[in-house]
């Protein structure tokens, strides 16, 4: 998942449009904007509290592409937020959670 988010190869409506898989690339969520993986992760007001509470769980204003896809430290925080969008849910049902880093101690 994170390899398709990272490449836009991913399950959202601008890369199913580009390979003809849907009639249109605008956001099923919003119909708005086209759903790209920075629309889809930055932008998209439907996806507005679940990205509040990631911006909480990251603490950080600055959400980046580079800061959710790139340090590891957010990845439990990102796939929560899949989770939480439930935009992936009919194709890969609910992601298990990320240990913490202290859990592996135990």
């Amino acid at each position: 998942m994170l390899i398709q988010l990272r490449t836009g190869h991913i399950q959202l409506y601008y890369h199913l449009h580009r390979s003809q898989q849907t009639d249109s690339p605008t956001c099923p969520c919003c119909n708005q904007h086209q759903e790209t993986v920075i629309h889809f992760l930055l932008l998209c007001p439907a996806h507005k509290g679940a990205r509040s509470r990631l911006k909480r769980a990251i603490g950080s204003r600055d959400l980046t592409l580079r800061t959710l896809l790139s340090e590891r430290t957010n990845l439990k925080h990102l796939f929560n937020f899949l989770n939480d969008t439930k935009r992936f849910a009919h194709i890969y049902g609910v992601f298990p959670p990320i240990p913490d880093k202290s859990d592996d101690n135990d």
